[in-house]
């Protein structure tokens, strides 16, 4: 859907300076996509729906946006939760709080709320 916005952007010539940009990332996106991977249509129903979510009515380029946007956080949440994950494992396996708040970027006040917590844990 974010693709068809960018494609009627472009037909209407309403170019904003963005928009050059995001068509060379969907261009990539979609060369990539073809290359490398094959979805099933329940994961392209899920990704459709998500992006209807996102972009919450918004047409053109505020959509798009919206989009890129939503996902990204979406993206950066499991990240996050990896990173958490990694961290408690490291720490069972002998790390420092202060190494870990080192390598992560993270306070160490941060890091051993995470190491104190239970979330994602397997024990």
């Amino acid at each position: 859907m974010t693709l068809a916005h960018l494609n009627d952007t472009e037909a209407r010539g309403e170019m904003s300076p963005r928009v050059p940009l995001l068509m060379a990332i969907r261009g990539k996106f979609a060369l990539a996509l073809r290359e490398t991977m094959s979805y099933s249509d329940a994961e392209v129903s899920a990704v459709t729906a998500a992006m209807d979510k996102y972009r919450g009515g918004e047409e053109g380029e505020a959509g798009s946006a919206l989009v890129v946007v939503g996902l990204s956080a979406a993206r950066a949440a499991k990240e996050v939760r990896i990173r958490d994950d990694m961290i408690r494992v490291a720490h069972r396996a002998g790390a420092s709080i202060c190494q870990l708040a080192d390598v992560s970027g993270l306070g160490r006040k941060t890091v051993a709320a995470i190491v104190s917590s239970n979330a994602g844990s397997q024990e």
